[in-house]
């Protein structure tokens, strides 16, 4: 999570990269000037927005074995393995991955600003786990204590085919 998340928010609301960041990477990491650091605590962030579609179980590769695979070369790069299942057991029911055909209509008919968006919801792996977001709202909260905390995302992407016949059956060119 530091990785991903609090290397944005450490930053700008304390002037430097989390703890564990400095552990894992030292001087790897870049250092913030002393100038850097008054800007980043002159300009707090006035809100804190998340977009949260799935939770996932990390297993920390440094201390203990991992077998990355070459899909997860992404984590690989942060020394995680991540992953929706735990022995063989999923962390929530599985959400279905929304089909190619779906893809292309959205893509013709929609911004583009919009499709990052379809792709964060319908990836394989992704899991409906609703204490996730509860967990991950809870964390913030008690860690950037009296920050205005919005959800800005979530959920699942999820059209089926009749749904999407209908934007396309309405459309007038």
């Amino acid at each position: 999570m530091f990785i991903f998340f609090f290397r944005f928010l450490e930053p700008i609301f304390f002037g430097d990269y989390p703890r564990e960041m400095h552990k894992l990477l030292s001087s790897n990491l870049p250092k913030f000037t002393s100038e850097e650091k008054s800007l980043l605590q002159k300009n707090k962030a006035d809100f804190i927005g998340i977009n949260h579609y799935t939770t996932i179980y990390v297993k920390d590769c440094i201390s203990s074995p991992c077998d990355l695979k070459a899909y997860e070369a992404y984590e690989a790069n942060a020394l995680v393995l991540a992953t929706g299942e735990r022995d063989g057991v999923a962390i929530g029911r599985p959400v279905r991955t929304a089909s190619i055909s779906v893809a292309i209509l959205y893509i013709l008919f929609f911004s583009l600003s919009h499709m990052f968006v379809w792709l964060q919801t319908a990836f394989d792996g992704y899991y409906d786990v609703p204490e996730g977001m509860e967990q991950i709202v809870k964390y913030v909260n008690q860690r950037y204590k009296n920050t205005p905390l919005y959800v800005t995302e979530n959920g699942e992407w999820q059209w089926t085919h009749e749904f999407a016949m209908h934007y396309v059956n309405s459309l007038k060119i």
